[in-house]
């Protein structure tokens, strides 16, 4: 049999950190295809992670690396230049992002409270916990769209807010 039908049971035995190592073991070799095999490749992942209809946090991760990864390597940089100064500005994309790592990173629902508040109260913002019943990867794409624009200067604390949400 092909050799990839004898990885196939292994890698579907993997846990997420051998997946993302694995992930990050093909990234050269990722990296060597020309554009039009990358092109296919890009499509063909965004595929998958659609094809049942829903995208999960750890294949919306999963895609994240390989657009981060590859997609300066075959499209060239992307240059964000934060201009937002103050968490204050961005409170409402914040608070969907902890919303999100809140309800994704714990079961139950005083948990979930309790994360969002830790996050909530690091940044210093007041908005309330809006409970994700699914992962909702626009969401937190769209969220994240807004935050990168903060300076780098208040992206540390927004770090540490998460950390706080997924303790």
């Amino acid at each position: 049999p092909p050799f990839v039908t004898q990885l196939l049971p292994l890698v579907q035995e993997s846990d997420d950190t051998h997946l993302l190592t694995l992930l990050e073991m093909s990234m050269p070799a990722l990296k060597e295809l020309s554009y039009e095999q990358y092109k296919r490749f890009k499509a063909n992942a965004a595929a998958l992670i659609t094809a049942d209809a829903r995208v999960e946090l750890f294949e919306w991760v999963l895609h994240r690396l390989l657009v981060k990864e590859l997609y300066p390597h075959f499209e060239g940089p992307q240059n964000y230049h934060g201009r937002i100064k103050s968490i204050a500005k961005v409170a409402t994309a914040a608070s969907k992002l902890l919303s999100i790592l809140a309800s994704q990173g714990h079961s139950d629902t005083q948990a979930q409270l309790d994360a969002y508040a830790a996050g909530a109260q690091t940044l210093g913002i007041k908005s309330p916990f809006a409970k994700q019943e699914s992962f909702d990867y626009q969401r937190l794409n769209d969220a994240l769209a807004t935050l990168r624009k903060l300076a780098v200067l208040q992206k540390p604390a927004l770090i540490k807010a998460c950390a706080a949400t997924v303790m």
